[in-house]
């Protein structure tokens, strides 16, 4: 399925002249497509709330969501946010062109943790983003 914006599934179907002398039939399909760029998985200690594995497919299909950008709840310890960022790379894995990660390490680390994490969920478990919101950490980004 092409990436494409537009109004909702919009097919045409044209008989053009494409090459000189031939008549082809054209069929475009124009798609949209319903992204949740903010979608968690794992325990959020901040709210109380546990997004589990199995209810996030669940949602997304219920819901007609077409991708899940999805980070870790917000832990307050390297290594419960490294089995988070996992568990999302595992169900990305399994999701592929579904799901994509988004990392979200806790502010509250040494820097050197930090960028730590940050660099092996790019590199090592292909996550696309990043997270950098402190307000519900007491934390001033900029």
């Amino acid at each position: 399925m092409p990436w494409v914006s537009g109004p909702p599934i919009l097919k045409i179907t044209d008989k053009r002249k494409i090459l000189e002398g031939e008549d082809d039939n054209i069929h475009l399909e124009v798609y949209s497509m319903f992204i949740d760029a903010h979608a968690h998985l794992g325990y959020e200690y901040a709210f109380e709330e546990d997004m589990t594995l199995e209810e996030l497919p669940t949602n997304m299909d219920t819901n007609k969501i077409d991708i899940s950008i999805v980070r870790p709840g917000t832990v307050f310890d390297p290594g419960t946010v490294m089995k988070q960022h996992n568990a999302i790379a595992v169900l990305a894995a399994k999701m592929i062109e579904r799901i994509f990660g988004m990392a979200n390490p806790n502010l509250h680390l040494s820097t050197r943790k930090y960028h730590n994490e940050l660099e092996r969920c790019v590199k090592d478990l292909g996550f696309v983003g990043v997270k950098l919101h402190g307000g519900h950490l007491n934390v001033q980004i900029l």
